[in-house]
C-alpha cells in the first residue's frame, strides 16, 4: 500500500506540475495577445494622425494626390464641399474625423482595394470609422448623382439628328457606345491640369 500511495502521490504531483507548466503557457500567450490588441488599438486611435495624412496629401505635390487617390486636390476640395452642402443627406464631421478624412478613406477603399487593416494603419482609425466612412459617402455621392447626372431623353440629339453621316444609323440612339469619345466637363480644374493629366 505505501508503494501505491507514493506512486499515486508521484503522478498527481507529475499532473500538478504539467498543469502548471500549461496555465503558465496560457497565461503568458493571453497576456502576449493583450498586449498586442492594446497596442494595436492605440495605433488606431492615434488622434489626428488622419487629417496630418490628409493634410499632407493636399500640401505636396499634385501628382501625390493623384497616385494615391486618383483625384486632383482641387477636384478633392470641390467634391468635399459639394458632399458638406448635399440638401438630401450631407456629409458631417464626425468627432473622430472630419468630412475630408471620410472622404479620403472612401477613395482610397474604392480606387486602391485597400484592407480595413491597411487603412486603419494609414489614417490611424479602427475599423469602424472606416465602414461608417464609406457608407456615409456612398450615401451622399449616391444623393448627388440624381441631382448632377442628367440622362439622355428619348429624343434623338440635334447632333445626329442633323448629320447625315449619323442619322439613318443612330436614329432612336440614345445610350452610350463602347469606345466612345463623351465630352464631358470637370468643374474645378483648369485645362492646364487636365493636359497634364492626359500627356502625363
Amino acid at each position: 500500500m505505501d508503494s501505491y500511495t507514493s506512486s499515486l502521490e508521484q503522478t498527481l504531483l507529475l499532473g500538478s506540475a504539467h498543469f502548471l507548466t500549461l496555465l503558465a503557457a496560457v497565461t503568458t500567450a493571453a497576456n502576449n495577445f493583450i498586449e498586442v490588441r492594446n497596442e494595436r488599438e492605440r495605433r488606431f486611435q492615434e488622434q489626428g494622425r488622419g487629417e496630418a495624412y490628409v493634410d499632407e496629401l493636399r500640401n505636396t505635390p499634385l501628382q501625390r494626390m493623384k497616385e494615391v487617390l486618383h483625384i486632383l486636390p482641387s477636384q478633392f476640395d470641390l467634391l468635399v464641399t459639394n458632399l458638406e452642402t448635399d440638401d438630401d443627406h450631407p456629409l458631417r464631421k464626425l468627432r473622430s474625423a472630419s468630412t475630408a478624412q471620410q472622404l479620403a478613406i472612401f477613395l482610397y477603399f474604392v480606387v486602391g482595394g485597400a484592407r480595413y487593416r491597411t487603412i486603419g494603419e494609414l489614417f490611424g482609425c479602427g475599423p469602424a470609422l472606416i465602414s461608417r466612412s464609406i457608407h456615409r459617402v456612398l450615401q451622399t455621392l449616391c444623393s448627388l448623382y440624381k441631382k448632377s447626372v442628367n440622362l439622355p431623353g428619348p429624343e434623338v440629339p440635334a447632333a445626329i439628328r442633323n448629320n447625315p453621316k449619323f442619322y439613318p444609323f443612330f436614329k432612336g440612339c440614345v445610350g452610350a457606345i463602347d469606345g466612345s469619345l463623351i465630352p464631358i466637363h470637370v468643374q474645378g480644374v483648369s485645362r492646364d491640369e487636365l493636359a497634364s493629366e492626359v500627356n502625363g
